[in-house]
């Protein structure tokens, strides 16, 4: 593939396939009015029209084909001829399935391109499968259209609609037209004209204010004509429109509800076949004037959007990172200069130029990190997708609900926690929601309710997957976790540790498997690839309420803002995301139970780690007091006291990897980080330190 063809093809294509799914989504809704279902329709119709059209200009002949199809298949459903049921949907929506797997192999590198030849972004659709299963769509699309019959209905002319009309009308527009008259509607014709400097925007706005009265069916310009039907003349320098609106309003209601219009005629009354009276409006349209120094015309683009490859803006982003680190370097120095020489000459004006420089660095810091944040509705969109389709698999009926699909997320991350919040929606689906004969029985709606919700909450981003299900059974994962050998059925264990059993890798209380569930693959896969993050996530269940799994993650990764401690002879990175509280205490407050270190804090137990101790840090030169800091990381139900002998206060601090060599051997160091005077201090890593504390609590009991 070509370097053009991948940087426009791909992400365009994606666009098209994900206002489709939306669209499919909208259509399976209850209680669409004719109008929001013709409309959706036709969005679908055009979304496989314009991917067609771009596979056909990029030579990928197999998705062509099948966008042709599905193209035929949603023509004739706005024309009618196949009814919008739930197979035809399905149909559709696996045909979006298969668009998306040829649009998949396109973006694979190393494949062949074309005519077999292979470049740097190739493109593959040939995979024997995918041809074999799109061969079979494409025959089950044609037994359906070439079994529809052809329309009976009589000719439009028969009617009463004015020939003129009925030559301009399309095929579609003139079944649109017959399906107004169907439903007992009047059909209208709206004749108005403008002036050329601003048509656009005034027939927008009489268009606006017909739609909101009924369909608009047609627009039929008349440029160029002496004189309209009716003998009266269009002047010079203006053009005249006949809009065809279905209505079931009175001509006097449209006429007074659309404005200055020209005439206001009733073609064809509802339950009978002839033309009706007219009725004439005086017209009130102010020209417009343009004023000085107004183009007539525009040569420039009609969109402002430059769409950037991540790579690039993680580029730009880590340059950012670099000039954040020798901003705290001049920082530093110009402190230590004030110290020197005092607040006035050379040390004063050297800090207020950094302080303005980091003011700066804070908004292109800002700017950078937006331009790479999308909305999460995106990645919602695909979730109600596969929700739909187990749904079916599973034989449960579910009621889908999302909100904050506005809320956004950096784009790498977006896409690194897809598999995550499907893990968990499947977990919903299959474990949370009871049977709808259990949900009869419990006095519950058949349909199990599923909300999926994302919220920003300061330098965070929370979303929560939650069910009205059964709740979780802990007592059932606890023996689970006894005879697999995880838990030793002689101790107690906390909920919150019954819940820490579910994180384990090959837990599952599955009976059986199968290609949803029973694995002991999921939860586990959840809890790391949030931890890459430096992501937390919380569960909350009531049994026979339901299950909450609320996922945190920083907004960016790169330069983060971190709480610093001293531990020993060492200073340590806190990620601020991660810090819930911070306490002041005793050593005579901890107590010790079965070897682990707890705290009592408002009434609960918060367990304990010494940072000095777990990385065995030199013991400081300063005086040892009996006073403690504790830091509490972690949220709801997960949480560990990190004791330190100092916070030394917060700063913005670029991670930098540690190796791969260390990788692995440093528990609970995410990375390093180097201060403004130099000095390299290890960043934690909190999910790892929590998943070790909770590891701590379940051996214990």
């Amino acid at each position: 593939m070509s370097a053009p063809l991948s940087e426009e093809f791909l992400p365009e294509a994606e666009e098209l396939l994900d206002q489709m799914d939306a669209d499919l989504a909208t259509l399976e809704q209850t209680g669409l009015t004719p109008e929001q279902m013709a409309d959706r329709l036709n969005a679908l119709f055009r979304s496989a029209h314009s991917l067609k059209g771009m596979a056909g200009m990029a030579g990928l002949t197999e998705i062509s084909r099948l966008s042709h199809e599905m193209e035929e298949l949603m023509d004739h459903l706005r024309m009618g001829r196949v009814s919008p049921q739930p197979p035809t949907m399905v149909l559709i929506g696996e045909g979006v399935a298969l668009l998306r797997r040829g649009v998949a192999m396109v973006a694979k590198p190393g494949a062949p391109g074309p005519h077999g030849t292979p470049h740097g972004t190739p493109h593959r659709t040939n995979d024997t499968t995918l041809v074999e299963e799109t061969a079979d769509y494409t025959n089950r699309i044609k037994q359906i259209v070439t079994a529809t019959p052809g329309s009976t209905s009589p000719p439009l002319a028969s009617l009463g609609i004015p020939a003129r009309l009925v030559a301009a009308l399309t095929t579609y527009e003139e079944h649109r037209l017959r399906e107004n008259l169907r439903m007992g509607r009047t059909v209208y014709a709206v004749r108005v004209d403008f002036g050329l400097e601003d048509f656009d925007r005034q027939l927008g706005a009489v268009t606006g204010r017909l739609q909101e009265r009924g369909e608009l069916i047609a627009t039929v310009p008349q440029i160029g004509e002496p004189e309209s039907a009716e003998g009266q003349t269009i002047g010079p320098g203006r053009i005249g429109f006949e809009l065809v609106i279905g209505s079931t309003q009175s001509r006097q209601e449209l006429a007074e509800g659309v404005g200055p219009t020209v005439q206001v005629t009733a073609l064809v009354e509802a339950g009978t076949g002839g033309i009706r009276e007219t009725m004439t409006t005086q017209p009130d349209i102010v020209p417009h004037v343009p004023h000085a120094g107004e183009a007539t015309t525009s040569v420039r683009s009609l969109s402002d959007t430059v769409r950037v490859e991540i790579h690039q803006l993680d580029h730009l982003l880590n340059i950012m990172g670099e000039l954040v680190l020798q901003k705290a370097v001049l920082y530093q120095l110009a402190k230590e200069l004030l110290e020197r020489e005092g607040s006035s000459g050379l040390a004063g004006s050297l800090l207020k130029s950094v302080q303005a420089v980091e003011h700066k660095l804070t908004e292109l810091q800002e700017g950078l990190v937006e331009a790479r944040m999308v909305p999460l509705g995106q990645l919602f969109d695909r979730l109600a997708r596969a929700a739909r389709k187990l749904s079916r698999e599973l034989g449960k009926s579910v009621d889908l609900r999302m909100s904050g699909e506005e809320t956004r997320l950096d784009k790498t991350m977006v896409e690194a926690i897809a598999d995550p919040l499907l893990h968990l929606l499947r977990n919903a689906m299959d474990h949370g929601l009871e049977s709808p004969q259990a949900r009869r029985a419990a006095g519950k709606p058949e349909a199990g309710q599923i909300m999926l919700r994302a919220r920003p909450q300061g330098a965070s981003v929370i979303i929560e997957v939650s069910d009205d299900g059964q709740g979780i059974d802990l007592p059932r994962v606890r023996d689970t976790a006894v005879r697999k050998g995880m838990a030793d059925p002689d101790k107690t264990y906390t909920n919150d540790a019954i819940i820490e059993f579910l994180f384990q890798p090959g837990f599952s209380t599955s009976e059986q498997v199968s290609e949803i569930s029973g694995r002991g693959v999921g939860l586990d896969v959840v809890a790391k690839n949030i931890a890459t993050f430096n992501g937390l996530v919380d569960v909350t269940t009531t049994p026979g309420v339901g299950t909450t799994f609320s996922i945190t993650l920083p907004i960016t990764l790169v330069i983060i803002r971190a709480l610093l401690v001293r531990a020993g002879a060492e200073l340590f990175a806190v990620p601020l995301s991660t810090v819930a509280e911070t306490l002041l205490g005793r050593s005579t407050d901890i107590r010790t139970v079965e070897g682990a270190e707890m705290i009592a804090l408002r009434g609960r137990t918060l367990p304990l780690l010494r940072l000095r101790e777990h990385f065995a840090c030199a013991p400081s030169t300063q005086a040892q007091e009996d006073d403690l800091y504790i830091v509490v990381v972690g949220s709801a139900e997960s949480r560990l006291g990190l004791v330190v002998e100092a916070i030394e206060g917060q700063q913005e601090i670029v991670i930098k990897t540690i190796g791969e060599l260390l990788h692995g051997l440093i528990s609970g160091v995410a990375g390093a980080a180097e201060l403004g005077n130099r000095r390299m201090i290890l960043v934690l890593d909190v999910p790892a330190l929590l998943a070790e504390a909770s590891q701590r609590v379940v051996a214990t009991g």
